[in-house]
C-alpha cells in the first residue's frame, strides 16, 4: 500500500504524488488532462489539526484514479463521468500528471527540504530524498498476509500532514486478511485510529464511497434492523462449525449463529456442515478412519464417510478443513488457518450462545427418507 502525504493549506491541483508536464506548465497540463478536476491543497505547512475520521466529521476523501478507471480507460471522459455519477459528492478526480525529471514527486514527513518547483521555491517532502520503503505503510508478506503497519501515518499526523492511501482495486489479489472483501480493505484505512487516512485513491471509487457512507463506524450509527445470520459460523475465515468460526461470527456482529445438527453413533448431537465427513474435515488423512467409507443411496449417490459411523470422541480426533468453493480458480480462504479450531457438540454451541448478546440461534436438521 502506497501513501501520499500532503500539508493541508495552499491550494493546488490534486496531484499528491504524480504529475507529468511534457513541456508545459503544471496548470496547462492539468487543464489538458482533466478540465473538470477538483482542486485540493498540497505541501504547505498548516496549523489546522489533522485528526482521524470518527464517523461523524473529517470523513476520508475518495479520490477517483483517472475517474472510474476500473471500468473505463484511465482519464477518459466516460471514466470521469461515471466516477462523478456513482461516488460521494465530494469525490476528487485524479489527473496523472508528473512534475519532476524522474517522474516522481511524493512527499514524506521525515525529510523536509526546499526545491525550486516551476521556478518557485517550495518547502516540502520529496521522493528524491527517500527510498521506496520510506513511502510504504503496509506491505504483504510472501504468504499474502499483511505485515504489521509502520509508523508513517502517526508520524505524518504529528507533523500536521494529511495522508492518502492508494493501490486499491476490486479485481486485484487481496491480502487474505480481508477475505476478498474490498469494503473490508477500505475500512481498515478508515476505522482504525492508528491507520486512519484522510483519503483513498481508487480505480473503483464507488466502493470506497460505500465504505465511508454506509459501513464505517457502524457501531456508532443507528440503522434499520436487518438480521445477520452466520453460515456455519464465519466459515469464510475459519473452518465451518468450529469454535473459532462461531466466535468470529459473533465478533463480526452476527445476530444469529447457526448449527447444522448431525448425530454420532453414540447419540451425541454435534455441529457439522455435512453428515459426510469427506466435506469439511481431514478424515481421509487419518488412517484408522479413512477406510470407513460406505454408500447410502437415501443420503447421496456417492460413497461417503458418515458421522453416524463414528463416536463423538473419534470425530474430535479429526481436524476441520476450511471450505474453498473457488479452489479451481486459485482463490483460497485464509490458508494459514485452513485446519484451525475444534468441532463443537450441540450442547457446547448452545452454552456459548447463551452468554452472548444474540437475537437467537438457528438449528438446521435435515431429514432424508
Amino acid at each position: 500500500m502506497m501513501l501520499y502525504i500532503r500539508s493541508p493549506q495552499d491550494v493546488r491541483i490534486a496531484w499528491g504524488g504524480l504529475m507529468r508536464t511534457r513541456g508545459v506548465t503544471v496548470w496547462e497540463a492539468a487543464a489538458l488532462a482533466c478540465k473538470e478536476a477538483t482542486y485540493m491543497p498540497v505541501f504547505n505547512q498548516s496549523d489546522r489539526e489533522v485528526v482521524p475520521y470518527d464517523g461523524k466529521s473529517n470523513a476520508p476523501i475518495v479520490i477517483a484514479k483517472g475517474g472510474f478507471s476500473g471500468l473505463f480507460p484511465d482519464s477518459s471522459f466516460n471514466s470521469y463521468q461515471l466516477a462523478l455519477n456513482t461516488s460521494l459528492p465530494n469525490t476528487v478526480l485524479w489527473c496523472d500528471v508528473h512534475l519532476t525529471k524522474d517522474d516522481i514527486a511524493f512527499v514524506h514527513p521525515k525529510v523536509k527540504k526546499t526545491y525550486l518547483v516551476n521556478g518557485v521555491a517550495m518547502e516540502g517532502w520529496f521522493s528524491k530524498d527517500l527510498t521506496l520503503n520510506d513511502l510504504r505503510n503496509v506491505t504483504l508478506s510472501p504468504t499474502l498476509y499483511l505485515e504489521p503497519h509502520t509508523s508513517v501515518v502517526t508520524d505524518a499526523r504529528k507533523a500536521g500532514l494529511e495522508i492518502y492511501a492508494s493501490e486499491f482495486a476490486n479485481d486485484a489479489h487481496f491480502a487474505y486478511n480481508y477475505s476478498y472483501d474490498p469494503i473490508a480493505e477500505y475500512l481498515s484505512f478508515i476505522n482504525d485510529t492508528e491507520l486512519s487516512v484522510d483519503g483513498v485513491l481508487s480505480d473503483f471509487p464507488i466502493t470506497p464511497s460505500a465504505a465511508i457512507d454506509c459501513f464505517s463506524h457502524t457501531n456508532e450509527t443507528t440503522y434499520e434492523q436487518v438480521l445477520v445470520i452466520s453460515n456455519n459460523g464465519a466459515s469464510g475465515v475459519y473452518p465451518g462449525c468450529t469454535e473459532l468460526s462461531y466466535i468470529q461470527a459473533v465478533e463480526d456482529g452476527a445476530d444469529i449463529i447457526d448449527c447444522n445438527v448431525q448425530v454420532t453413533s453414540d447419540q451425541v448431537p454435534i455441529c457439522l456442515s455435512s453428515i459426510d465427513l469427506l466435506s469439511g474435515t481431514t478424515v481421509l488423512q487419518v488412517p484408522p478412519f479413512s477406510s470407513r467409507t460406505s454408500t447410502v443411496p437415501e443420503i447421496q449417490t456417492a460413497a461417503g464417510i458418515f458421522t453416524f459411523n463414528f463416536k463423538w470422541d473419534e470425530i474430535q480426533k479429526v481436524s476441520p478443513e476450511i471450505s474453498n468453493p473457488l479452489y479451481n480458480y486459485r482463490l483460497l480462504r485464509n490458508p494459514a488457518y485452513k485446519n484451525a479450531g475444534k468441532f463443537w457438540s450441540l450442547s457446547q454451541f448452545l452454552n456459548y450462545a447463551k452468554g452472548k448478546s444474540l437475537v437467537g440461534v438457528m438449528l438446521k436438521i435435515e431429514c432424508k427418507f
